[in-house]
């Protein structure tokens, strides 16, 4: 019959598991449940995830006249499905680290702590 696929079911099962988890830990370990399931897709909707960091401190760096940002993977850890990634973005006079369930998602937070480091005095 293909229940199994179907969004409904699929739903309501999720929401009983994670129904159980709050009964049996409280709020905290349904919250923390559902961030490491959904907690990317959570993210990349949010009106922040539309900010392109890594254009921006390009942008910046260009704009002083200094060299095109590095970025490396410094470490990568956990099991194939659920990797955690630390990426570290290396400019001239600075560096910063970022962590995230991709490399993409660890550069792009590398990138936004490298704008901060990056602001002159008067914010920009």
């Amino acid at each position: 019959t293909g229940g199994r696929g179907k969004p409904a079911i699929l739903s309501d099962a999720f929401e009983a598991v994670v129904g159980a988890v709050f009964l049996d830990g409280g709020f905290t370990a349904a919250r923390e449940v559902t961030l490491r399931l959904f907690g990317e897709r959570i993210a990349a909707a949010s009106p922040q995830a539309s900010v392109d960091f890594k254009s921006l401190l390009q942008e910046r760096l260009q704009g002083r006249g200094l060299p095109l940002p590095e970025y490396r993977t410094i470490s990568e850890h956990g099991p194939p499905h659920d990797r955690t990634f630390r990426v570290q973005v290396a400019w001239q006079g600075g560096s910063a680290e970022g962590e995230g369930r991709s490399k993409k998602a660890a550069e792009m937070e590398a990138a936004e702590r490298a704008l901060a480091a990056t602001k002159d005095p008067d914010g920009s």
